[in-house]
């Protein structure tokens, strides 16, 4: 939560400073917090290959320390024919969360894949994670 208020303390002090007329003086600042403000997950990874009409979906959660369990949904979708390609769940115990499924896939269609979930720490307090990318076959 400190993170937090660093980040939005940093990101409010450069846009008064933008506003000012000073951009210069933006631009030398450094950013305070980039990277996503996580309680209990430590990485996440989501890639989408294809070899031939055969598409590789793989999702990685590393929970950190005192994660219980990790639960998600993977979805393939196809955006050149708007529709659903295949949908899977899962649940994993302990604090890794490597999931890896095939689709066929059709050449020269774009699809994103999305991931979106849940982890729990050892108290059960979940948190949401949501990622996913876009790419053509």
């Amino acid at each position: 939560m400190q993170k937090m208020r660093l980040a939005a303390v940093g990101l409010l002090s450069g846009f008064f400073i933008l506003m000012s007329g000073n951009a210069q003086t933006v631009l030398a600042q450094p950013v305070l917090e980039v990277s996503l403000l996580s309680d209990n997950i430590s990485s996440q990874k989501l890639s989408l290959d294809f070899s031939d009409n055969q598409a590789r979906c793989t999702v990685m959660i590393a929970g950190k320390a005192g994660t219980r369990k990790i639960t998600g949904t993977l979805k393939l979708y196809d955006e050149t024919e708007a529709g659903t390609v295949n949908i899977w769940t899962a649940s994993k115990e302990g604090s890794i969360y490597n999931v890896m499924k095939t689709a066929a896939v059709k050449s020269g269609h774009r699809y994103r894949l999305s991931f979106s979930g849940s982890v729990y720490d050892a108290d059960n307090k979940e948190e949401k994670v949501s990622i996913s990318t876009v790419k053509t076959n």
